[in-house]
């Protein structure tokens, strides 16, 4: 059994673990919100708190997936706690728990964390959601127009461009088969926006006007769903 116990409300939560124990039942505890319990400044012993349930203890923040593989791993490591107590004396019990592995202490909030609690408050995390869109897509831009005039555009130009002449020429320049492979010439030349062939146009669309602002969405993506912002949208 998976116990998720809410770090930010230990002595709650345990009423639960301890029943759990009580039945004998294999159990690993998923200590989730553990992020949010060190932001408000509660501090839990994993490793005391492991020795008195006789059990796993996984700290855990789902919206980021901190500590869901070691979760996953360590499953079949689940087993009966060795807690002993009388029903009657459970939250007792619990209170002591609570006294060895729980410290709660006051805790000045850094600017990353009082900008993180601004983007989950309604009135201020619509307009930093709105601000960070419109950065977004000004970067993906920035980076796709980027990697299109000094990756992509010069590859075709000065490569593809020449294989494609020299193959226009082979096929005498005209006719249905040169139209289908490599389009009309423009002014006896190959315009990769206008030729219209599958082999001009047909690879310099996709690869060379789609692809860079792919790979510009995927790096911002990437980069805000590592700084955590992206789950709390």
């Amino acid at each position: 059994v998976i116990n998720v116990v809410d770090a930010t409300n230990l002595e709650r939560n345990l009423n639960l673990t301890l029943q759990l124990l009580k039945k004998k039942i294999p159990v690993i505890i998923a200590l989730n919100l553990w992020d949010e319990a060190k932001h408000i400044g509660i501090s839990i012993d994993i490793t005391k708190l492991q020795e008195i349930l006789g059990i796993i203890v996984i700290p855990t923040v789902a919206i980021t997936g901190e500590g869901i593989k070691e979760l996953v791993s360590r499953l079949t490591a689940a087993k009966k706690g060795r807690y002993q107590y009388e029903n009657k004396e459970r939250w007792h019990e619990i209170g002591n728990i609570i006294e060895k592995v729980q410290i709660i202490r006051h805790k000045h909030h850094t600017f990353a964390e009082r900008l993180s609690d601004l983007t989950v408050h309604p009135w201020t995390g619509i307009p930093i959601a709105v601000g960070v869109m419109y950065v977004v897509f000004t970067i993906i831009r920035f980076i796709g127009e980027g990697l299109i005039g000094y990756v992509f555009e010069p590859l075709f130009e000065n490569l593809w461009l020449p294989v494609m002449m020299a193959f226009s020429r082979v096929l005498g320049g005209q006719g249905i088969i040169h139209n289908i492979l490599i389009g009309q010439l423009i002014n006896g030349e190959i315009d990769f926006g206008q030729s219209f062939g599958l082999l001009t146009t047909g690879l310099f669309v996709p690869i060379a006007a789609v692809l860079p602002y792919i790979i510009a969405f995927y790096l911002v993506l990437s980069f805000l769903e590592d700084s955590g912002y992206l789950p709390r949208l």
